[in-house]
């Protein structure tokens, strides 16, 4: 929330909009998903945050594209992947530790 594009982008004007839902719902599956005690669970809400990640990922892309983050765009871009990755390895640890396969990349 802290460096958004207006609301309303000619061209694409449910951008900005999805972006904030997606980057939200990153942080909010990792609390809800952190709060159960079932291994399968916590996997089940870390594979909805790499989704949401991914679709993060996208719309700032699209807001690369459409000069809405000239400078900053491509530093969040990395950062989301970054957190990509991150989110893979507690899946896959959180899988281990439940003694359950892991399809992980």
């Amino acid at each position: 929330y802290q460096r958004q594009p207006p609301r309303t982008v000619r061209g694409a004007p449910g951008l900005c909009p999805q972006l904030l839902r997606a980057a939200t719902s990153i942080s909010s599956n990792i609390v809800e998903g952190a709060g159960h005690e079932s291994a399968a669970k916590v996997a089940h809400y870390v594979t909805i945050v790499i989704a949401s990640a991914n679709e993060a990922e996208l719309q700032l892309q699209l807001a690369v594209e459409l000069d809405l983050f000239k400078v900053e765009g491509p530093r969040f871009i990395a950062e989301v992947q970054e957190i990509r990755k991150m989110l893979f390895g507690w899946r896959k640890r959180v899988r281990l530790d439940a003694g359950s396969p892991s399809p992980d990349h």
